[in-house]
């Protein structure tokens, strides 16, 4: 874990975000990121 989060800092997000929310986060996070490998991988083309 890293240095400075706490188990009850995680716990009170666990509990604040729902499984749908969580499952969204993801899944903009995951398509953020594929967008920027795929613009790096066009400008060293």
């Amino acid at each position: 874990m890293p240095e400075g989060v706490t188990l009850d800092a995680l716990d009170a997000v666990a509990h604040a975000t729902s499984d749908l929310k969580a499952a969204q986060a993801l899944n903009r996070a995951r398509n953020e990121l594929f967008q920027r490998l795929g613009r790096e991988q066009e400008s060293a083309a």
